[in-house]
């Protein structure tokens, strides 16, 4: 699991990192899908500018005070909160 989590952030971002624990999950179901979201922390060795790859328009450093305030997917803001990445 952690070198799929390793490889997936390498090719949407371009930056190298070393997985860690697991934060927690999330499902996310509809009429045709049913989806389950594992989030991993991280560490990133060496610091360095991300780049978007093909799933992402844009990629970019964000201060944790101001992830509330950028166009997130539903219930990330409240998950981020559950498991006290954001106060």
């Amino acid at each position: 699991m952690t070198e799929a989590v390793e490889r997936e952030l390498w090719e949407e971002t371009a930056l190298e990192v070393r997985c860690g624990s697991l934060i927690g999950w999330a499902e996310r179901r509809g009429a045709d899908y049913h989806y389950v979201i594992l989030d991993f922390a991280v560490t990133i060795p060496r610091s360095g500018r991300p780049v978007a790859g093909g799933d992402a328009a844009a990629a970019a450093w964000v201060p944790l005070a101001g992830v509330p305030a950028l166009e997130l997917v539903e219930g990330l803001e409240d998950f981020l909160v559950a498991h006290g990445v954001l106060a």
